[in-house]
């Protein structure tokens, strides 16, 4: 099954990204990089400010995982 993912920025509490993967410790690691997405340039704005984004994760079947990911994404 998929694991579906939020990262949230904890100076607001807030979601700022949505995502599944099947290896969640190996997404949080590449997450964590801080590449040049929107994401990234978010984790790297919270790692400057001495922190980390936070993660808040479930287990899904496959067709509820995609259908989770879409609806995080709208919300």
């Amino acid at each position: 099954g998929f694991i579906v993912y939020a990262m949230v920025d904890p100076r607001y509490g807030r979601i700022f990204y949505v995502g599944q993967t099947s290896d969640l410790a190996l997404r949080r690691a590449q997450h964590l990089e801080g590449g040049d997405t929107v994401a990234g340039l978010t984790v790297r704005e919270i790692q400057g400010a001495g922190d980390q984004p936070l993660f808040s994760s479930s287990v899904s079947i496959p067709a509820a995982g995609l259908m989770a990911e879409v609806f995080w994404i709208d919300l």
